[in-house]
């Protein structure tokens, strides 16, 4: 109901944005509509996110801690193993991309959601592959482990390149993280050896 509400606030607001202004105050109230109308929409973006986030259900496995912080989330048509496609809310993590199935509650009980999400796949970011985006199929986006393949195709092409950039800039950034740790070990041991010889001797002539 909240945000039913907002929405005909925000609609409202749209309204008053597209009418004629003429003078100068007039042009100020309608900035300050127009103010309103972002953070009501704003709001609305964050809020909708957070309902999906909280009517995901993870597998015992998976803990929230280990998933990492939520980068993003969007429905998309979803095709594992190249088979047929199903709709699908996909859940972008730090740590993980979760494939999540739309549900309806059976009999949810007051102030309890209607809707659930419940995990169909889980991929590591760890052990995934993205397959570059190419601009001759803008609107997919493909990524990959050694056992599976998902295809997601999104309603739009900046929807897919987006994801593909954000995926493609998490496993970069794996990357660096890895190449800092060894580099890292290999600083320490060779601190260990010296260490471990001790001083130079030297013998008298």
């Amino acid at each position: 109901k909240t945000h039913k509400g907002l929405r005909k606030v925000a609609c409202i607001g749209s309204s008053g944005i597209n009418a004629e202004y003429g003078g100068s105050e007039e042009f100020e109230d309608l900035e300050e509509v127009s103010d309103a109308q972002t953070m009501i929409t704003n709001f609305l973006h964050t809020s909708n996110n957070l309902c999906h986030l909280q009517a995901l259900q993870l597998p015992d496995n998976v803990s929230e801690e280990a998933t990492g912080e939520l980068l993003k989330q969007a429905d998309f048509q979803v095709s594992v193993d190249g088979k047929h496609k199903r709709v699908r809310r996909v859940f972008l993590f730090e740590n993980m991309v979760i494939f999540a199935k739309g549900q309806e509650a059976d009999q949810p009980s007051e102030g309890e959601e209607d809707l659930k999400y419940r995990t169909k796949h889980v991929v590591g970011m760890h052990e995934i592959g993205l397959t570059p985006y190419d601009p001759e199929e803008p609107n997919k986006c493909h990524i990959w482990t050694q056992q599976s393949s998902f295809t997601m195709f999104s309603v739009s092409h900046a929807v897919a390149e987006a994801w593909s950039k954000d995926i493609s800039n998490i496993l970069w950034g794996q990357l660096k993280q890895i190449k800092r740790d060894r580099d890292m070990s290999r600083i320490k041991k060779s601190r260990g050896a010296v260490r471990s010889r001790g001083a130079p001797r030297f013998r008298r002539a």
